[in-house]
């Protein structure tokens, strides 16, 4: 989709501003707040998917159907404690399915 805009002195300013202010690095993008492209080969539904795995594991926590105790910990409480990343949590909660 492709769309023109008129050139006045106008457009022209607010288009040279947004160019000079942009950010010149992926860091400097990030840290502005702009949102990581999606991994090549990464589907939208794949992240749904992780969403859904995530508040599962979260929810299993709130209701005490975890089997957290003082010996061993949920995947919930290695997750806020940075202990395993989101990854490692998705992969072990999906092996845990698999052998239910």
């Amino acid at each position: 989709m492709s769309m023109r805009i008129e050139l006045n002195e106008r457009n022209k300013a607010i288009l040279e501003s947004i160019f000079r202010n942009a950010p010149k690095t992926y860091e400097e993008a990030l840290a502005k707040g702009k949102i990581p492209p999606i991994p090549v080969g990464r589907k939208h539904k794949d992240d749904e998917i992780e969403k859904e795995i995530i508040y599962s594991i979260i929810d299993k926590h709130e209701k005490q159907l975890c089997d957290c105790n003082e010996s061993t910990k949920c995947l919930f409480v290695k997750l806020k404690n940075k202990e395993i990343s989101t990854e490692e949590a998705i992969k072990i909660s999906n092996q845990l399915r698999a052998f239910m």
